[in-house]
């Protein structure tokens, strides 16, 4: 795996101090890009279970984790996963969840593009069912839900009634017909990801 530090103020990449990808940007098809804040308690072992699951797919990939300004020992915790797969960015400033994956995104070169959660609290081995469904529908965007009836995640009653409010003020401010604007679970086609990025304005949680 490779670490590199982006400085943000101007978004340029440090050269790696560790080995890189051994991947050629034309052999990875699939990005999952991972955000991270204060999540070295668990990072090694959440990232070795999303390479687990991503070897399975038989295609290339790349595991970009974005530490969103972590003082804690993220940065070292997730350079300890034995995969030349997953890189590494850092950023001293905690800026937020949605400038993570923005930069995330930046760094990504697969034609797919997938975010999850560090907490893997979604199962990573739903991209496989994610990618199936994309391929057969032909869709731009595959969003997961915790709400959906087939939805197995157990969280807390006031968290799930904040979720709802959450979420029936979004449908009526904007219109959209999607269930839960902010699981930890997503799968985009690359381009149309990229062409949306730059008109986004929000960096924390709410991107």
């Amino acid at each position: 795996m490779s670490i590199e530090v982006i400085k943000v103020v101007k978004p340029e990449i440090d050269e790696p101090v560790l080995k890189a990808n051994p991947e050629s940007d034309a052999q990875i098809q699939l990005s999952v890009v991972v955000p991270a804040y204060r999540e070295g308690r668990r990072i090694f072992s959440n990232l070795t279970r999303l390479v687990g699951e991503l070897d399975k797919l038989k295609v290339g990939y790349e595991i970009v984790v974005v530490s969103d300004g972590n003082t804690d020992d993220t940065v070292s915790e997730a350079g300890r996963v034995e995969s030349r797969a997953v890189r590494v960015f850092h950023y001293p400033m905690n800026i937020g969840k949605g400038f993570a994956l923005s930069c995330g995104v930046d760094q990504s070169v697969g034609d797919l593009v997938t975010f999850i959660d560090a907490d893997m609290e979604l199962d990573p081995a739903n991209i496989a069912v994610f990618i199936d469904i994309m391929k057969s529908r032909g869709c731009d965007a595959v969003i997961g839900s915790k709400r959906h009836p087939q939805s197995q995640v157990a969280y807390p009653r006031l968290r799930r009634f904040q979720s709802a409010v959450y979420q029936l003020v979004v449908r009526l401010l904007f219109d959209l017909n999607v269930r839960d604007t902010q699981t930890g679970l997503k799968l985009f086609r690359s381009q149309v990801l990229k062409d949306a990025m730059p008109l986004l304005a929000i960096k924390r949680f709410a991107f």
